[in-house]
């Protein structure tokens, strides 16, 4: 169990990076961190309610108290990289798409 927390972390670690290096260039940044914040408070409700059926489902179990919490940990987790991933890739494909961005993409930029 040590070893999957492990990678759950740096998974986790990764998918959180890759939200925040890649964000959009040339957009409104009004609009983009209001983005960014709906994104993380719709994670963490994701999360919470993920764990908590969990957990709920497993209040009744006396025997499975052990690994509850793990797996409350676990399915939350999963929940919110979820969110994060996909609504990281719906923020640079659809919702600020290359074509509403202001000048030339920066990462393809040919010197």
């Amino acid at each position: 169990m040590p070893f999957m927390l492990l990678i759950y972390g740096f998974l986790f670690a990764t998918v959180v990076w890759a939200f925040y290096h890649y964000r959009p260039r040339g957009v409104n940044r009004k609009a983009l961190e209001i983005y960014d914040a709906l994104t993380q408070i719709l994670a963490v409700v994701a999360a919470y309610y993920a764990g908590m059926w969990i957990y709920w489902g497993a209040a009744g179990m006396p025997e499975k108290q052990k690994i509850v919490a793990y797996l409350v940990f676990m399915s939350g987790g999963t929940a919110y990289l979820l969110v994060v991933a996909i609504a990281g890739l719906a923020r640079n494909v659809a919702v600020f798409p290359r074509s509403r961005r202001a000048g030339p993409p920066e990462d393809h930029r040919i010197d």
